[in-house]
């Protein structure tokens, strides 16, 4: 008997300790599943720091040391905006030399070769003394530049660009004017529109550069002044000139082989001539021009000296 109750006792506990291990796993699952009254924010994720791109890897700089020009006519060319820019002239038959310089800017050596852009203008030809330069870190460095032009080139106008480049790339200087005739205008004005009417260049009729800007060409002991027109994508229709006294002038067309594109521009020589009853002094000569839709005016000053 006594044996009987110890069992029923051990089964007794056994079923209460049962018991109070669900009550306890259910009590647990309900405190999990329970809202808190203050829920917790969620962690923001950081955003991934940009990776700087790669800067230009070349510490040198190209340009043209235009004081050593020999060879070359110079006269002045017509800017996009207002200013003027340096234009050679070369003969057919003649060369032209120029120092270019290579400058370091930062610490590191290169091994340079020179070439020219734009120069498959037919007869023309061009070669660097010396081609391969070696620019030590720090250091500036010559090549001589020679431009040469066939006898039976035809007359043209191109830009040059004078690049120096590495095994990774390289970097140019651009907008080396070459016009290539038989004779040096005193300036070369642009004007440009389309078929449409619609202005290239933001110049409206009347429009005239400041007075700091407008070339000065000067008239001593010769008897003509060229004066060359290069009109945008637009035939020139219509031109006349003001000047007080008037000055006799001859406009005409210019056959010019222009690179790299031959179909942008066309050319016109203006021709003042002078004879021995001109007065001398200034004259504030302005050109007016008609090209398809649209209207342009440029202005210079001549001084006619003794």
């Amino acid at each position: 008997m006594n044996e009987q109750i110890k069992i029923g006792l051990l089964i007794a506990t056994i079923i209460a300790i049962v018991i109070m291990l669900i009550g306890y796993v259910y009590l647990q699952e309900v405190n999990n599943n329970q809202i808190p009254d203050h829920p917790t924010q969620p962690t923001d994720t950081p955003l991934p720091t940009p990776t700087p791109g790669p800067s230009v890897p070349f510490d040198f700089r190209v340009g043209i040391d235009f004081s050593s020009a020999k060879g070359f006519d110079l006269t002045q060319i017509e800017a996009v905006n207002v200013e003027s820019n340096p234009c050679f002239v070369l003969s057919p038959g003649k060369s032209g030399t120029l120092s270019i310089r290579i400058i370091s800017t930062g610490n590191v050596d290169y091994n340079l070769s020179l070439s020219l852009e734009y120069a498959d203008f037919d007869g023309l030809s061009y070669s660097f003394t010396p081609n391969i330069v070696f620019l030590k870190a720090g250091q500036e460095e010559i090549s001589i530049l020679r431009v040469e032009i066939d006898g039976e080139a035809s007359i043209g106008f191109t830009q040059l660009t004078i690049f120096a480049r590495t095994d990774k790339g390289g970097l140019g200087f651009g907008g080396l004017n070459l016009l290539i005739v038989d004779y040096t205008p005193s300036f070369i004005f642009k004007a440009g529109g389309l078929a449409d009417g619609n202005i290239l260049m933001p110049k409206p009729p009347g429009w005239t550069p400041p007075e700091s800007t407008i070339p000065i060409i000067k008239l001593d002991n010769i008897d003509e002044v060229k004066i060359m027109l290069f009109i945008i994508e637009s035939p020139l229709l219509t031109l006349n000139t003001s000047s007080n006294p008037q000055l006799d002038y001859i406009l005409e067309d210019q056959a010019l082989n222009f690179q790299p594109r031959p179909e942008y521009y066309n050319a016109h020589l203006l021709t003042f001539r002078l004879n021995p009853t001109t007065p001398t002094g200034r004259y504030n000569v302005t050109l007016n021009g008609v090209a398809n839709a649209f209207n342009f005016s440029r202005a210079m000053l001549l001084d006619i000296i003794e």
